[in-house]
């Protein structure tokens, strides 16, 4: 009854800075956004190539900042790889190396208008004309600018990221990727500060009231960019609270689950894998939040219900 006390008299100056903390958000999601287009454009200007999510990448200027603002759920599951490329008529990937370098896998493709394609392990979703030929993927696109995200789970021993072509050009080289990538999770939260905790400060308090405001609004600020092949729960979390997940051993059969755990400012302190008959987490630190992973393994569908999910204290 205490807690729950404390809880309500809180929200007379969480919703406000909340307000303030949204404002902000979109203000810096919006120039950063731009500075991270051009200062990318300068890059890949000179040379078009993969990058790897990992701490190379991180320690280059405004590159945290940039991703926080368009990727604050971080994936600290799969190796991910970004890259940008110019297209006039069509765009061909090599998944016979994606399928050789990890399972499952995804590519997001975006544009600058919002078009979005996703390809996958067990299946694709592309409004546009293509065609797979000898492990090879053409796609036929309009003219423009598309990034593509790469995301690797599980990966194998020599992974790399596949070539890519544009108009029949090779235009991306293949790179080869770390067993060890993902390490810098590990030290990611220690650049905490008061920058970022004021950009997602809002967060805990839309996910509290999820169930009072538009589900729609709730996902798109709070889930990653969706593939067809992964499922999401989530939701707020308490200081000295604990998440349970527990599944049957056929929902294990179908899907991998990974969930993470997150700081107010929307770094990771806690994740895993959740093996066969379920996992309960160490007690976070401070108000938070988590966002479980549900990956599909094969064709066949379940019900994703079936994962029970609940905070204990």
């Amino acid at each position: 009854m205490k807690h729950k006390f404390i809880r309500s008299s809180e929200l007379l100056w969480e919703i406000p800075l909340a307000l303030l903390s949204f404002l902000f958000f979109k203000t810096n999601k919006l120039l950063l956004t731009r500075l991270g287009r051009i200062v990318h454009r300068c890059k890949t200007a000179k040379s078009n190539s993969w990058s790897i999510m990992d701490s190379e990448l991180l320690g280059q200027p405004i590159s945290l900042a940039v991703l926080l603002v368009n990727g604050p759920r971080w994936n600290t599951h799969a190796v991910i790889g970004l890259t940008l490329v110019k297209v006039d008529r069509f765009l061909e990937i090599d998944l016979e190396s994606t399928n050789e370098s990890a399972q499952p896998w995804t590519i997001v493709i975006t544009n600058y208008s919002g078009a979005i394609i996703t390809l996958g392990s067990f299946g694709h979703q592309c409004d546009y004309p293509w065609k797979m030929t000898n492990g090879r993927i053409t796609l036929q696109l309009p003219k423009g600018q598309y990034r593509l995200a790469l995301r690797y789970y599980n990966l194998k021993q020599n992974a790399c990221l596949p070539p890519v072509w544009a108009d029949g050009r090779l235009n991306v080289d293949a790179k080869s990727v770390s067993i060890e990538a993902n390490n810098f999770y590990l030290s990611l939260r220690n650049r905490r500060n008061v920058y970022y905790l004021m950009l997602h400060f809002y967060v805990h308090v839309i996910l509290r009231f999820q169930n009072m405001l538009p589900s729609g609004f709730v996902r798109s600020e709070y889930l990653p960019v969706g593939n067809p092949e992964t499922e999401f729960m989530y939701g707020c979390m308490y200081d000295g609270e604990k998440l349970e997940i527990l599944g049957d051993q056929q929902f294990f059969d179908s899907y991998d689950v990974y969930f993470n755990v997150y700081d107010r400012a929307s770094f990771p302190v806690i994740w895993g894998r959740v093996d066969r008959g379920g996992f309960t987490t160490e007690s976070i630190k401070g108000k938070g939040y988590y966002l479980i992973r549900i990956c599909k393994l094969s064709l066949t569908d379940y019900d994703v219900n079936q994962l029970r999910v609940q905070r204990l204290c």
